[in-house]
């Protein structure tokens, strides 16, 4: 039996919920998304590499597992971040209505995905093989 995701679960419900009452945000809230999610990608890469003996191993991040395969670390990070800001753009497009770039709902699904990016770079330091 397949254990469920309690984290990821958690951030669907937000990201569920936010889009079905249509909340919306100040202005001011983009950049504390903004940081959430630019300190959740590094922390996560940071945990990653920092175990970089275990990486091709035991990352769940197939893609980049394989860009540091074949591009190296530089260009890997470099590729996974550009990938996830546009699957950030096009998920915040797509749960959209009327379906239309909105900057605020652009960086909610991104502070989401910062926060995300938390819980793996805590069991990134947690995971014993």
């Amino acid at each position: 039996m397949r254990r469920v995701n309690i984290p990821l679960a958690l951030a669907g419900g937000a990201l569920f919920f936010y889009f079905m009452f249509g909340q919306g945000y100040h202005a001011v809230w983009i950049p504390v998304l903004a940081g959430i999610w630019g300190f959740g990608i590094r922390a996560d890469l940071s945990s990653t590499f920092g175990r970089a003996d275990m990486m091709m191993k035991y990352e769940s991040n197939k893609l980049l597992a394989g860009c540091v395969r074949r591009y190296g670390a530089r260009r890997a990070i470099t590729i996974s971040v550009a990938w996830e800001a546009g699957f950030i753009l096009v998920l915040s497009v797509l749960l959209n209505t009327p379906i239309e770039l909105d900057i605020m709902d652009f960086m909610f699904v991104a502070g989401v995905l910062g926060a995300y990016h938390f819980y793996c770079a805590y069991s990134n330091k947690r995971f014993k093989p």
